[in-house]
């Protein structure tokens, strides 16, 4: 496991039921990215990355030994309360649920990392642009 079980927990409680449910809902229609990892061990690392909601927001969680250090969003939420929105909640649950980051870091030299993640984010953008039509023609059809 790529993070500390009391690491995910804490940010999930931190957030609020709410909160994690809507972030749920961004991992899995495909708008939420990592943009780069800095990773030592489940107690020790930094990820970025960005969740595309009404705007685009970046996002920086930053752990160091089994304590949540650091979080940052750009959105009105955080900048009100300080403390895990939905965003930083969704970038968590992205890198903890894919298992593709876990290959990544285990098969992978730490230089060449981040350099992958470039090159997989421009496949991402365009599920995301499938994703965004399919909801819409859906709602059409409903209407």
């Amino acid at each position: 496991m790529l993070v500390d079980k009391n690491v995910i927990n804490e940010l999930y409680q931190d957030a609020g039921e709410r909160r994690v449910q809507k972030a749920r809902l961004y991992v899995r229609t495909g708008r939420t990215e990592i943009e780069k990892i800095h990773y030592e061990n489940p107690q020790q690392f930094e990820i970025t990355g960005k969740v595309t909601g009404q705007e685009i927001y970046r996002t920086h969680i930053s752990v160091n030994n089994g304590e949540i250090e650091d979080v940052i969003c750009e959105c009105a939420d955080y900048q009100n309360r300080y403390a895990a929105c939905k965003h930083i909640v969704a970038t968590m649950m992205q890198f903890v649920e894919n298992s593709k980051y876990e290959n990544i870091i285990h098969s992978e030299d730490s230089r060449t990392i981040n350099k992958k993640l470039q090159i997989d984010s421009k496949y991402r953008n365009f599920k995301q642009i499938v994703n965004e039509f399919y909801s819409d023609e859906m709602q059409k059809t409903e209407a």
